[in-house]
C-alpha cells in the first residue's frame, strides 16, 4: 500500500489511510464511497472519469489530510 497521496493510489487505499477524505468526494457529489470500483480505480482515474482536474483534486485532498480547512483553490 502506497503511504503518500499520489495520482496512482487507488480511492480505496485512500479511504483506509484517510477516512477524512471521504468528505471530499460528498462535497464534490463523486459516488466513489462504496463503488465496486473503489479498490482499482485510482485517483487518477477518478479525475479523468470526474472531468476534474487532477492536481485540484490532490491539493484539496492533502489539505483536508493535514487538518486544513479546503474551499475551491484557497485555504482558510
Amino acid at each position: 500500500m502506497e503511504t503518500a497521496l499520489s495520482p496512482t493510489l487507488t480511492v480505496e487505499q485512500l479511504f483506509d489511510r484517510w477516512p477524512q477524505t471521504t468528505a471530499v468526494f460528498l462535497r464534490r457529489r463523486f459516488a466513489c464511497i462504496g463503488c465496486l470500483m473503489a479498490p482499482f480505480d485510482t485517483l487518477a482515474d477518478v479525475a479523468r472519469n470526474y472531468q476534474v482536474d487532477l492536481a485540484d483534486l490532490l491539493s484539496e485532498l492533502s489539505a483536508v489530510i493535514e487538518g486544513k480547512n479546503y474551499q475551491g483553490g484557497t485555504e482558510k
